[in-house]
Formats: structure tokens, C-alpha cells, sequence
């Protein structure tokens, strides 16, 4: 019973401020934005992201991927990063999320 209960409460945790069509970041993903994070003002004063959610959605010219990353004690972010095929991923917006504030 100890197991179940434990296994729930992780399951729990971690679909914590999930919304509807996020799923959990691939590694190379989540790689793609700790790259371009770098060379971000907003984003690399953080020591550290952590990755929650990722939402992707793709057309015939590229994929546009929206991260939920957590950047310490601040509110969390949602990072947007465009991929022209062809071309390097850039990102074009981060801003604050109060989705999950009440």
C-alpha cells in the first residue's frame, strides 16, 4: 500500500501545473533551450531552468515550440522559440506565466 500511495503522490507532483496539450520536454529539446538561453538577457541572469512543460505546434515552414521552464524563486516563464526548418532555432519571447496563480 506504502508503494501505491508513494507512486501517487509522484504522479501527482509532477503533472503539477501542467495545461492542456503540454507534455514533458524531450532532452534534446529542453537542450535546445538551455543553448539558446545563453544568448538570452532575460533568461541568462537565472543560475538555473528547470524544465516543467513544453507545447509544440508545427506547419509546413516550422516548429514552434512554448516552454514552461521554473527560474528559481521568480514567477515561472513561458519561453517561445520558433525553428524555421532550414534555418537555427531562435527564441522570440519570454515572459512572465501567472497561469497557475489563483
Amino acid at each position: 500500500f506504502a508503494l501505491v500511495a508513494l507512486a501517487a503522490s509522484i504522479e501527482c507532483a509532477h503533472e503539477y501545473g501542467r495545461h492542456a496539450g503540454q507534455r514533458w520536454p524531450r532532452n534534446d529539446e529542453f537542450k535546445m533551450l538551455l543553448d539558446l538561453a545563453k544568448d538570452n538577457d532575460e533568461l541568462n541572469q537565472f543560475d538555473r531552468l528547470q524544465k516543467l512543460w513544453v507545447k509544440t505546434n508545427s506547419n509546413s515552414e516550422g516548429v514552434t515550440y512554448t516552454f514552461n521552464v521554473n527560474v528559481g524563486e521568480e514567477y515561472p516563464r513561458l519561453v517561445t522559440i520558433y525553428w524555421k526548418f532550414g534555418r537555427k532555432p531562435v527564441i522570440t519571447n519570454v515572459e512572465e506565466d501567472f497561469s497557475w496563480v489563483n
